[in-house]
């Protein structure tokens, strides 16, 4: 991966090239029709923050990295070359984490390990697996997953950042088995009946039509595979679910926030059986908070300084449910 001479677009099109041969060839893969929902996302990549993202990667070694055992929930990378840190900062926030490079540790705001963990009695699943994560970020999970042996993962988000902090991890290591596409779920109707696995974390809650990326993972899903799926939840029995005026926890994206009776009809109606939770937690500081590497404020300033049970708007404080579910064979 020299990029040096390349404008955002050349390079652009030459990663997606490099993505889209590396699919597998199968006739529920409409490559057509992929092409196409990336041509007008190229339309867009040329602008002032991918040029500076693409001095990073012209700054970082090309390969020479290996993965090894996580330490301390780090995906952990041993290199012969040596990884300046102030390289990595460029590409700063980073979310989701945390990644170690030899002595190097990039502490991201959220400590992706906890939740990594929740799903740790079915990740076996995986082994041999196509797997497709949606919004992977930066793709921690992506490369925690290649220590549970599938054949494929696919990760997609449309943040051109988190995809330049993928591809400066994965310039280190190279592995094949990763694939990563700026696009979002709604541009999966190329796949068809095409994945053994879903990953779909912290999502939901961000897309105003929650039912229509059920229903299109469900759609790009094997029958008889797995959903493995993290996302806010609210208190109570009902069947309910909260929709905030404005913002919530600051975050002025977030629509749909269900009760868990809500969330699982929600699946049950989208396509999905036997739906196996994992764990309902409240998320601390512990998890999420703020770090050299990422904003200056994180959950603390998002919650009421005087009840943390509180939001600063006054809503129930962040909840989040782990679970996993099977796509119902027709």
């Amino acid at each position: 991966m020299t990029n040096h001479d390349w404008s955002p677009t050349d390079f652009f099109w030459n990663i997606v090239d490099a993505q889209l041969d590396g699919l597998p060839k199968d006739y529920r893969l409409n490559r057509s029709m992929l092409r196409h929902s990336l041509q007008s996302i190229a339309n867009s990549f040329e602008n002032p923050n991918t040029h500076r993202f693409l001095k990073v990667l012209n700054d970082l070694p090309n390969g020479g990295g290996r993965l090894i055992s996580p330490i301390d929930g780090a995906v952990s990378i041993q290199s012969d070359a040596q990884v300046d840190g102030a390289i990595l900062k460029r590409l700063t926030p980073w979310r989701k984490g945390p990644f170690r490079l030899n002595e190097l540790n990039i502490d991201a705001e959220w400590r992706s390990q906890m939740k990594w963990d929740r799903f740790l009695p079915h990740v076996s699943r995986l082994s041999n697996a196509r797997v497709l994560d949606i919004g992977c970020g930066n793709g921690y999970y992506m490369f925690r997953m290649l220590e549970h042996c599938p054949s494929f993962v696919l990760g997609i988000d449309p943040s051109h950042l988190t995809m330049f902090q993928f591809l400066a991890i994965q310039q280190l290591i190279q592995s094949p088995i990763l694939h990563y596409l700026p696009i979002g779920w709604s541009d999966l109707d190329a796949f068809s009946c095409f994945f053994d696995a879903v990953f779909c974390l912290g999502i939901l809650y961000h897309h105003r039509s929650p039912m229509a990326l059920l229903e299109s993972i469900r759609s790009v899903g094997t029958p008889g595979g797995s959903l493995f799926f993290d996302t806010l939840i609210m208190d109570g029995s009902d069947e309910l679910a909260l929709f905030p005026r404005g913002r919530y926890a600051k975050m002025p994206n977030v629509y749909f926030i269900p009760t868990l009776v809500c969330l699982k009809n929600m699946l049950l109606r989208a396509g999905f059986t036997k739906i196996d939770i994992l764990s309902v937690d409240r998320t601390t500081i512990n998890e999420q908070r703020s770090t050299p590497w990422t904003f200056e404020q994180s959950l603390e300033h998002f919650l009421d300084p005087k009840d943390s049970t509180k939001t600063v708007e006054g809503y129930p404080a962040p909840m989040r449910v782990a679970l996993v579910a099977t796509l119902q064979r027709f």
